[in-house]
């Protein structure tokens, strides 16, 4: 979308760009003819010189009239220029700025991705070592429960198959309840 604007925005630029040109175009095209005219008048007023005096002074007057529209035009056609310059070098400057900032985007993105990638690597690295600690709790927990188990069955088998010292004990008994009877 912001692409479109600014293609937009060029396009209408462009478009203003030409307006100014066919403007300046058609100012010189007046003034081209507006100089032609002084041309002609100032060969009637030399033509005529040996007119009356009223018809000199019509003539000077058209004439400064067709000056003054002269240097209008003129000052008009600097000024057109002027901004057409102005224009330009803030389309170039605008130009630049998107070029900066795409350049910007660019490597906000780029960086972005890098981020992204560490962090699905680390991300990796976490889910490898929550299994890592989750089979070494689970291999705990039954080394738990089998140690549980054998001190289980020492405890029965101790009950059934009494050990030596256990089996002293049991003599010591009897002997000494033999002895008291």
């Amino acid at each position: 979308a912001r692409e479109e604007e600014e293609e937009e925005e060029e396009v209408n630029q462009i478009a203003d760009l030409l307006n100014i040109l066919e403007n300046i175009s058609q100012i010189n095209s007046q003034l081209q003819s507006r100089e032609e005219e002084i041309n002609i008048l100032q060969k009637r007023i030399e033509s005529e010189e040996g007119r009356e005096e009223e018809n000199k002074k019509e003539l000077e007057e058209e004439l400064e009239s067709m000056i003054q529209l002269n240097s209008r035009l003129s000052h008009d056609i600097k000024k057109n220029d002027f901004s057409l310059s102005h224009m330009v070098k803030n389309y170039e400057g605008r130009r630049t700025f998107l070029r900066t900032i795409e350049l910007d985007i660019n490597r906000a993105e780029s960086y972005g991705k890098k981020l992204q990638r560490e962090f699905e690597r680390e991300y990796e690295t976490l889910e490898t070592c929550n299994h890592i600690l989750s089979a070494s709790e689970e291999d705990q927990a039954d080394l738990d429960e089998t140690e549980e188990e054998e001190g289980i069955i020492k405890r029965q088998t101790d009950q059934i198959n009494p050990s030596e010292d256990n089996g002293s004990l049991i003599e010591d008994t009897l002997k000494t309840d033999d002895q008291l009877s």
